[in-house]
């Protein structure tokens, strides 16, 4: 997360994030669920409900911190209006370590793994910004474009205000 974040709500970040072409799927970012299954990542995005994915990874301090937050989020929102899919950049061979870890970490929203190298070329190309690292979250509205993206810590608060802000 930028340093301005604590004067600046994530609201006015998510909002001047706004993707200039709205609508950018994410069927081409491959990824990996945990039992092996390779699919584009728009196969795991919620069905008919924003998605908020997460992009982390089991060595990222700052994401530790998020987990709490991000899981309440997910109870929370889970069976009305929104879901949260973690994407562990760990790489497509962790998925022992990741489901060790999300474990451990009382990480109760689902992840998949995706390729490092791959997941932030395309990241690159579709928002136009250099990947910063993790936590970088990606917000998916309920037909699965992408909306908005922002690196670094958020709050649970300012996901909910965009998610119900008027279009």
């Amino acid at each position: 997360m930028n340093k301005a974040m604590g004067k600046v709500s994530l609201i006015a970040l998510l909002c001047a994030a706004l993707l200039a072409p709205l609508g950018v799927r994410a069927a081409g970012v491959e990824v990996q669920s945990l039992d092996g299954r390779r699919a584009g990542l728009g196969e795991f995005l919620a069905k008919d409900k924003w998605t908020l994915v997460m992009v982390w990874t089991t060595y990222c301090g700052a994401c530790l911190k998020q987990y709490p937050l991000i899981s309440e989020f997910h109870n929370k929102h889970k069976d009305k209006d929104a879901a949260v899919l973690g994407v562990s950049l760990d790489g497509f061979g962790e998925s022992e370590k990741v489901k060790t870890y999300q474990g451990a970490h009382q990480q109760n929203f689902p992840s998949v793994l995706a390729d490092p190298d791959d997941f932030i070329a395309k990241y690159q190309r579709t928002t136009g910004e250099k990947f910063t690292g993790t936590p970088t979250y990606l917000l998916y509205d309920a037909k699965g474009s992408l909306r908005a993206y922002i690196d670094g810590l958020v709050s649970t608060a300012d996901i909910e205000g965009y998610i119900k802000r008027p279009n």
